[in-house]
């Protein structure tokens, strides 16, 4: 397994680099949606003011556990921020706004260990959030001061109430002691009325005003624009792959083995792997050695015969260099030698008609002559599927890039269908029909 993993990765990589026009027009196209969604997505603009908090009467009920040490529960305070009084003094301020709709435009945040509450207002208008967290504020600190003033009212009004029912017992009181403490009562009650009508209430200020906001707060021109370029080619390697998968050509050497029975003797696009020149140097002096190996060599392309040509001519250079006689047939070829008695296509269908195809191959290879037949897609005709039926030996010319896995099954198949014996497959890369190897 772990031999596989770095094959694997090269076969991603080699769909990288064959589909990168693909996956770079994906990527570009989503930057521009980036653009385009930033340019035409709705503005929404933040504005926000701090407001500073001052204890009032209506602060003595205060529930202990509140974010500050003092009389104030900040976390009420921000819940009193969306309340309905609140929200309609807002919506007085800025005129035409819905009630419904505000509160879900108004954020209240409280720092750490502070009496301070930031109110954010937001809206698809700078000015508007502006005015807004200004509005906000202002309602906020108004219906605070009037809530407390109305607490003291009440507190107040209580007082006075205790007074004139000392009034009236000092009436009906003629013993001085009980009198006594009666008038000192009313005057103690007396005394806390004044104090709260004397104080001033100040529940709070405002102690930042909003300023304009420069910037919408959403979108975010650098975050949209990154997330549809990274989508755009996410969305570009799916195609790729699936463009690459669906064209069926034949890539790489697993393409072939794939296939049931397939082997590739020969891979130029594998570095570690035997060139072309090197097999057919093996192949022709095992060819070429009297009474031993094949005497009669078949190849087969998947296309018009011209690689399969080129590859039995490379083949005989070699058998020359060492020694050796040969014969190139390429009967489907304007080049090919006239006094052959296989030089034409239509003579290789007479002698097939009259059974003596297999008979004027072996006559032909003599013991110091090796026949190199090249066939144009052998499978597709009854007279090639005889040639390579009769030859010792088959190989099959795939081009990279250009011929599909489902032309080479089958081609294969109708070797394998009339007892063709087939060596393997080898893999012709685009541009050059052998790869020079030591």
């Amino acid at each position: 397994m772990s031999g596989e993993r770095p094959e694997v990765l090269n076969d991603y990589l080699q769909v990288l680099r064959r589909q990168w026009l693909v996956i770079a027009i994906a990527t570009v196209i989503g930057a521009l949606g980036g653009f385009v969604a930033v340019e035409f997505m709705p503005k929404t603009y933040a504005a926000t003011s701090s407001v500073a908090l001052n204890p009032t009467p209506a602060d003595a009920g205060a529930v202990v556990g509140g974010r500050t040490l003092g009389q104030i529960n900040l976390d009420t305070e921000a819940q009193i921020v969306k309340s309905t009084e609140v929200v309609e003094g807002i919506r007085r301020e800025l005129g035409g706004a819905s009630p419904g709709q505000l509160p879900g435009k108004i954020d209240v945040a409280v720092p750490p260990n502070t009496s301070v509450m930031n109110l954010t207002f937001r809206a698809g208008d700078a000015t508007l959030a502006q005015q807004g967290s200004i509005a906000t504020a202002e309602a906020y600190l108004r219906n605070r001061r009037a809530v407390s003033e109305s607490s003291s009212k009440t507190q107040a009004d209580g007082f006075k109430a205790s007074v004139a029912e000392l009034d009236k017992q000092i009436r009906c009181t003629r013993d001085e002691g009980p009198r006594s403490r009666l008038l000192e009562t009313r005057a103690q009650l007396i005394g806390q009325v004044a104090t709260i009508e004397a104080q001033r209430i100040t529940p709070g200020r405002i102690i930042t005003r909003a300023p304009l906001p420069r910037a919408p707060e959403s979108p975010q021109p650098t975050l949209v624009i990154t997330s549809l370029t990274a989508l755009g080619f996410l969305l570009g390697l799916l195609l790729a792959f699936v463009r690459d998968r669906r064209s069926g050509k034949i890539r790489t050497r697993r393409d072939v083995e794939r296939i049931d029975g397939a082997e590739v003797v020969a891979d130029p696009t594998d570095p570690q792997g035997p060139g072309v020149a090197v097999l057919l140097r093996r192949i022709a002096t095992a060819a070429g050695a009297e009474q031993r190996g094949p005497r009669v060599v078949a190849l087969s392309d998947l296309g018009t015969g011209a690689s399969a040509e080129a590859l039995s001519r490379q083949m005989a250079q070699h058998l020359l260099e060492s020694g050796h006689r040969s014969t190139v047939l390429a009967p489907w070829s304007a080049e090919t030698d006239p006094n052959s008695p296989l030089a034409t296509a239509e003579q290789v269908r007479q002698a097939e008609r009259e059974g003596r195809l297999s008979s004027i191959l072996r006559q032909m290879a003599q013991p110091d002559v090796v026949v190199l037949v090249a066939l144009p897609a052998a499978h597709s005709d009854a007279e090639g599927l005889a040639v390579a039926s009769a030859a010792d030996v088959n190989l099959v010319v795939a081009r990279v890039g250009q011929d599909t896995v489902s032309e080479l099954r089958t081609a294969l198949a109708e070797f394998r269908g009339v007892g063709a014996p087939v060596r393997g497959v080898i893999l012709e890369s685009q541009g050059a029909s052998t790869k020079q190897s030591a």
